[in-house]
C-alpha cells in the first residue's frame, strides 16, 4: 500500500480545522456523548484532508468561509467544489430528504451548497466521496 503524502503540517491543518469549526461557533462540549465519537472521527478525517491538500479553508472576503474541495479522481470537468455557507435556505433543502436518510440528507445538503446538485455529489468516488460525507456530517450537526 502507498503511503500518503502529506503536504501540510499537523499544525497547519489544525489551524485551518480551527477556522471551519470557529465559524460556526462549534465546540464538542455542546455534543451528547452519543454523537461526539462521530463528530471527532469526522474532524479527524477533515484535518487529514487538509494535510493532502485535498481541503482548503480560510476566511474570504466580507468574513464569509471559504472551503474549497480539490477533487482526487474528479468524475468530469469539475475539478474541484466550492461550498457556500450554511444559511437557513440551505437548511430547507434538506425538508425534501427523508428524516432518517442522512446520507441523502447530506447530499442534498453539499449539492446545494457546491451549486452542483445532488445527483452530481454521487457520482463522486473515493476520497472525494469521503470528505463530502465528513463535511456534510459537520454541517448537519452544527
Amino acid at each position: 500500500m502507498e503511503k500518503r503524502e502529506y503536504i501540510l503540517s499537523e499544525e497547519s491543518a489544525e489551524i485551518q480545522l480551527n477556522i471551519l469549526c470557529e465559524y460556526y461557533d462549534f465546540e464538542l462540549d455542546d455534543l451528547s456523548d452519543k454523537v461526539i465519537d462521530g463528530i471527532d472521527t469526522v474532524l479527524r478525517r477533515l484535518k487529514k484532508a487538509i494535510r493532502r491538500g485535498l481541503l482548503e479553508i480560510s476566511i474570504g472576503d466580507e468574513n464569509a468561509i471559504d472551503i474549497t474541495q480539490n477533487l482526487a479522481n474528479p468524475p468530469g470537468k469539475i475539478t474541484n467544489l466550492k461550498y457556500k455557507s450554511v444559511t437557513a435556505k440551505s437548511k430547507t433543502i434538506l425538508g425534501r430528504e427523508a428524516e432518517n436518510d442522512n446520507y441523502s440528507r447530506i447530499y442534498a445538503l453539499v449539492g446545494f451548497l457546491t451549486g452542483v446538485g445532488k445527483t452530481a455529489i454521487q457520482n463522486l468516488t473515493g476520497i472525494d466521496l469521503i470528505i463530502v460525507e465528513c463535511l456534510g456530517a459537520f454541517f448537519l450537526t452544527v
